[in-house]
């Protein structure tokens, strides 16, 4: 084999290997961001200023008026107020409001005395109040907190996940540039050919991964796009496509490696068996089991018996090996009449 080529092989397995990680960790972003979005609702209406101060009014006015409605109760109204305003203006507030309920409630006490049911054991009242308010407070100030700082992970994550996309994408370019480069000190008829092949199989790699890279892309599942790359490799071949898919539960991750890798067997099939019309069926099987999964490629031609002279062949297979290693598990080939590959890994 050529040289070139063997580099060609440990930079597209490690380029594929970064792109498989990568939507690994845009999986976890988004998850982590999904998460954010339902619980911080209020904390990031966070205000401050005189919109904070008009918040608290708003609140104040609401507990007070129930706190006169409901006198068998007359702290609970302002207990809902404290959480509220803690999440929407911060901890300071909250104890403002602590202090103002309690001097509201003793103005109470002393108007209307005999509005109250437990007017003996006020003070006891008055401290559960205010320590509980405390316990609420601290509580809700930690959960803002911590939503906030959830969600400044997920948009950190997030962009990471855009810088690692954008070197994986460099990186096809510096992988074609090389190539090219090396393609034009080259007069051997057989080494421009493998050259032409493997700046093709760079330039699809490249032009996947750019379709892989839009989270929405799996938004129906792992069938669609793999239709849909499988109708772009195979295109101007007279190729019969049977998809059986079971790819629930999957991530995005491998939900992207299984479509690397079925597109490379495809890449290999159309050149080897589609293109000099030894077979006409190509099928892809996607099975879950439990907590396993089995992806089985396979196609109807001679099998690797009758191609395994052809050392351009090779590479292809080194990168679907790259390929099942990222998915967990390892890549079988063998003929079942024609080529078939198999990796069984855990979902």
């Amino acid at each position: 084999m050529h040289p070139l080529l063997d580099i060609f092989n440990i930079l597209a397995a490690r380029n594929l290997a970064q792109a498989a990680r990568a939507f690994g960790a845009e999986d976890e972003a988004r998850s982590q961001a999904t998460l954010a979005a339902r619980v911080a609702r209020l904390a990031r209406l966070r205000r401050s200023g005189w919109s904070a101060w008009t918040v608290w009014l708003i609140c104040f006015g609401v507990a007070a008026a129930a706190h006169f409605a409901f006198a068998q109760a007359p702290f609970a109204p302002f207990l809902a107020a404290i959480v509220v305003v803690t999440l929407l203006c911060d901890w300071r507030k909250s104890l403002v409001l602590v202090t103002a309920a309690v001097i509201l409630d003793r103005l109470h006490l002393s108007v209307a005395p005999e509005t109250y049911i437990f007017a003996s054991t006020y003070t006891v009242r008055v401290l559960a109040f205010v320590l509980l308010s405390f316990l609420l407070t601290g509580l809700m100030e930690a959960f803002a907190q911590a939503v906030l700082q959830l969600e400044r992970s997920a948009e950190l994550n997030a962009d990471l996940f855009r810088e690692l996309q954008h070197r994986v994408s460099n990186n096809f370019q510096i992988v074609a540039a090389m190539l090219q480069r090396a393609r034009r000190g080259v007069e051997d008829a057989d080494a421009l050919d493998a050259l032409d092949d493997a700046i093709s199989r760079v330039h699809s790699l490249a032009h996947l991964h750019r379709r892989l890279y839009d989270p929405k892309t799996y938004g129906g599942g792992i069938e669609p796009i793999l239709r849909e790359v499988l109708a772009q490799t195979l295109q101007d071949l007279e190729v019969e496509l049977r998809l059986h898919i079971e790819g629930r539960g999957l991530s995005v991750g491998k939900m992207t490696a299984i479509t690397l890798l079925v597109n490379e067997a495809a890449i290999n099939a159309g050149k080897h068996v589609f293109r000099p019309r030894r077979g006409r069926t190509f099928s892809v099987f996607l099975r879950s089991d439990g907590s396993k999964a089995s992806l089985i490629v396979c196609d109807d031609g001679p099998g690797f018996a009758k191609i395994e002279n052809d050392d351009r062949s090779r590479y292809g297979l080194s990168v679907m090996r790259g390929l099942a290693t990222q998915l967990g598990g390892a890549l079988e080939a063998f003929n079942d009449p024609g080529a078939t590959l198999r990796v069984v890994f855990d979902k």
